[in-house]
């Protein structure tokens, strides 16, 4: 397919972009490559995969920001896979949309294209041991732990450890916690074993029960005068049962809505922790953890980000983490002189920012990788999957970071 004027295309991912002609958009990386080609028009946009090809791309938006093309684009793409799904040739997921994608928008009728790609570092701490000695110097022999009895609730709690979807792994937690509070609190029955008691009431009580051997307030919202009300009515009714439902007129969560992925986020950060606490005081089953705290992970990361300068290549070498040369293959580099600070709301993430006007990057005929050298040396490498064309583009911008996680505290991040 050969690309339209004004039209960014996946045929080399070219933007080709004049006057009134622009339009936002955005791309994401795919789990699997798409078996077909299609394209897709709808809702005034059109979707593009490409046979063999691991992305995504969405286009015609009138966006005038970086953060409303890609949440406009995000939506599309979601929308667009569905689509495509019920067409029969392509059943595909978008990976990690949040550490790797490009997004370009419209400023002044003219298009800035801005790619963002983020390492992740995971760091295993084992936790501290402590060792007791006397007044005489002598160690203390400590109690022996008594050996844990398996639970069910355990095999609900590593599945939603292992997911990569992050409703799999809500409704996974949900359930170790259903299944540990009804071992504290069973659910009502009668004298043949039928059920007497409604869900919901049983789930309030059962965290009131639950009360009693462990406080539950710390789990609540700040302020909140009933804590098990607030518990109720975010676990159970606000997420649990909208994820559970999908009929026209009751409150639903999407799967892999972004702007939904806050709440069920943070409603699971909420559940793992009461989860753990029951399991430890309930079942004697306590997980030791260890980590890096944020403040640590930024004086790491944030001066190695400060001293990287980037680079954009025509190079079309496949990625090698072994590789000592930024151009494998001879190609050219032009730099990104532009550095801007990247402000991020999480505390397990470092980013900065680096641009260059296209005028600035027009000897280079595309653009295939983005390279962050550090001290010489290179340090983080983007190979795009294929080569960028830049047309008459205003500006380049490349977003570099790394987000940091503890392997030994409870998952956090999930892929979709």
């Amino acid at each position: 397919m050969s690309p339209e004027r004004g039209r960014p295309t996946l045929a080399g991912m070219q933007l080709i972009v004049e006057g009134l002609d622009a339009c936002s958009g955005a791309a994401f990386e795919l789990q699997d490559a798409a078996r077909e080609s299609e394209i897709l028009a709808f809702e005034g946009w059109e979707a593009e995969v490409a046979e063999g090809q691991k992305f995504v791309l969405v286009r015609g938006g009138d966006q005038e920001s970086y953060e409303d093309a890609f949440r406009a684009g995000l939506t599309r793409a979601q929308r667009a896979l569905d689509l495509l799904t019920m067409r029969g040739a392509n059943n595909l997921v978008i990976k990690a949309f949040d550490d790797e994608h490009l997004a370009w928008w419209v400023e002044n009728d003219e298009v800035v294209v801005r790619v963002l790609s983020l390492a992740h570092v995971r760091f295993d701490t084992p936790p501290v041991t402590a060792i007791v000695t006397d007044n005489e110097g002598s160690v203390v022999p400590q109690p022996v732990p008594r050996a844990v009895v398996w639970h069910e609730s355990f095999r609900y709690f590593r599945l939603s450890q292992t997911t990569d979807d992050l409703f799999d792994a809500y409704r996974n937690a949900h359930l170790a916690l259903e299944s540990i509070l009804s071992s504290i609190a069973p659910q009502s029955t009668n004298a043949v074993g039928r059920v007497t008691e409604r869900e919901g009431d049983w789930f309030k009580r059962a965290l009131s029960e639950a009360e009693k051997i462990t406080p539950l307030a710390p789990y609540a919202n700040p302020g909140a005068t009933d804590p098990i009300q607030d518990l109720y009515d975010d676990l159970y009714v606000n997420t649990r049962s909208a994820m559970s439902h999908a009929k026209a007129g009751r409150k639903v969560l999407s799967p892999q809505d972004d702007v939904e992925r806050n709440q069920v986020t943070s409603s699971l950060r909420r559940l793992v922790n009461i989860y753990l606490k029951l399991a430890e005081v309930h079942l004697g089953a306590r997980r030791p953890g260890g980590g890096v705290f944020a403040v640590a992970f930024r004086m790491m990361f944030s001066p190695t980000l400060e001293r990287m300068k980037v680079y954009a290549s025509d190079d079309e070498s496949p990625l090698d983490k072994s590789e000592s040369s930024p151009t494998p293959t001879g190609g050219d580099l032009m730099p990104l002189p532009t550095v801007g600070q990247v402000v991020s709301p999480e505390s397990f993430l470092v980013t900065r920012a680096w641009s260059a006007e296209g005028s600035e990057l027009r000897a280079l005929p595309f653009v295939r990788r983005l390279v962050g050298i550090i001290d010489d040396v290179p340090g983080l490498v983007v190979v795009l999957e294929g080569r960028l064309f830049l047309g008459s583009v205003r500006r380049l911008e490349v977003v570099m970071g790394a987000r940091g996680s503890n392997t030994r505290q409870p998952r956090e991040r999930y892929s979709f």
